[in-house]
């Protein structure tokens, strides 16, 4: 396993009481795995984490729903000053991907606050290379204010499907199909491609490491299952979203010629 939601908006009142988050004060919250919030591609809302009554720790859950063969990125940006830690601090608690316990499964990264104040983006990267649909659950909550947070303290979440697509390869009859991917993240990544063919029947797969702004170049006709065969190709990784790159080049040996197929990523 590596690892869609309506738009919530927080209303505040220049004067009167403040209100509660709309999910926490709903008949079924989000303070556990009970959420009824789902994260689906292009979800983006924005969540406060004060807690009434308190003084209480909130926690905000959020259920994702990976299909087989997917990734999935998941983004908190825009944080209310409160909710970070007091001067340079550690914000991986902030966003985390737990089981139905709350155990976490992964940390978040990105980055972090830091003592110029600026206001950090914590990011969950979530493969799930699998032929089974996999349910996680999504967890934000707070590294600084805790139970003293109120609803002013806000923060914005998004979800994006960052699954890659090559629309063509071809190892059958004179042509063999290179594919090419290239990593623009400071860190190694870790994937999978997939191989279909033309009806969608799974050919075969091959696990890819991409060093840190690394490139890999392989001979899909040496995985099994793809070789003399064709169809489409689909990666999966634990990369962010529009981080890699890649084509499908295919070759035909004995004129030279070559045709190239880009690798696309969904779009909101």
């Amino acid at each position: 396993m590596r690892m869609r939601g309506s738009l919530v908006v927080v209303l505040l009142l220049a004067a009167g009481p403040l209100v509660a988050d709309t999910w926490d004060a709903g008949s079924v919250n989000d303070d556990d795995s009970a959420t009824a919030n789902r994260l689906t591609h292009g979800s983006r809302q924005t969540h406060d984490l004060g807690f009434l009554p308190g003084p209480a720790a909130d926690q905000d859950w959020y259920r994702l729903i990976q299909a087989a063969y997917t990734s999935h990125e998941v983004v908190v940006e825009a944080l209310s000053p409160a909710l970070l830690p007091a001067g340079a601090g550690n914000t991986d608690a902030l966003l985390q991907l737990v089981d139905s316990a709350g155990t976490v499964l992964l940390d978040s990264e990105g980055a972090d606050y830091a003592a110029t104040n600026r206001s950090p983006i914590r990011v969950l990267s979530v493969e799930n290379a699998t032929q089974f649909e996999t349910p996680r659950f999504v967890r934000v909550r707070s590294a600084g204010c805790t139970t003293a947070c109120t609803s002013n303290d806000l923060y914005t979440v998004r979800a994006r499907q960052t699954t890659y697509s090559i629309p063509r390869f071809n190892n059958s009859s004179t042509q063999l199909t290179i594919v090419i991917l290239q990593s623009s993240l400071n860190r190694p990544v870790a994937g999978t491609l997939w191989f279909w063919g033309t009806g969608g029947t799974p050919l075969g797969s091959q696990a890819i490491s991409l060093p840190s702004h690394g490139a890999v170049v392989l001979n899909t006709a040496t995985v099994a299952g793809a070789g003399g065969a064709s169809g489409t190709i689909s990666l999966t990784h634990d990369a962010p979203y529009g981080t890699l790159f890649g084509k499908a080049v295919a070759v035909e040996p004995a004129t030279g010629f070559t045709f190239d197929t880009n690798m696309v990523a969904r779009v909101d």
